[in-house]
């Protein structure tokens, strides 16, 4: 007697967990990554803001150093 499903159904089921499991870490990584530059960020504008304008030449100086 022949079995009711296909024993290989259950490899492609566990291929595509893992397939799916490692675009999940991929993405997880991209958000944690993209998380620091939006904290880094909140922080250099709350700054910015916080400055008076007659300081506001040094915080340009220190702030093109950072690069994009």
């Amino acid at each position: 007697m022949a079995p009711l499903i296909d024993p290989s159904l259950f490899d492609q089921l566990k291929a595509k967990i893992e397939e799916d499991t490692d675009v999940r870490k991929g993405l997880d990584q991209i958000l944690d990554d993209l998380n620091q530059h939006v904290s880094s960020t909140q922080g250099l504008q709350t700054r910015i803001h916080s400055t008076p304008r007659s300081k506001c030449r040094s915080l340009t100086l220190i702030t093109s150093r950072l690069g994009p």
